[in-house]
């Protein structure tokens, strides 16, 4: 399989605000790796494949940003979730 990543991942640890945008379910996640234009996170639910939700890095204060969930992979601890990042 190839490479789908046009950026490097950067391990980072926080505190990640998430809403689904669709249904309005909100939780907590600890973020694992971050790129210019992705993330992946740790949720304590699984989220749809595909799922629009609106993300907050909580540590850095950022404006909320658009995410979309593109992997899902179930663990002991959770759901790693990953996908497309887009700043508003």
């Amino acid at each position: 399989m190839s490479e789908q990543r046009q950026h490097p991942r950067t391990p980072f640890q926080t505190t990640v605000e998430v809403i689904d945008i669709e249904s309005g379910v909100d939780f907590l996640a600890e973020s694992i790796e971050l790129s210019p234009r992705g993330l992946s996170f740790l949720a304590p639910m699984e989220p749809a494949l595909g799922a629009e939700m609106e993300v907050t890095l909580r540590r850095v204060g950022t404006a909320p940003a658009r995410f979309t969930a593109l992997r899902i992979d179930q663990t002991p601890r959770g759901y790693v979730v990953a996908g497309s990042l887009d700043p508003r």
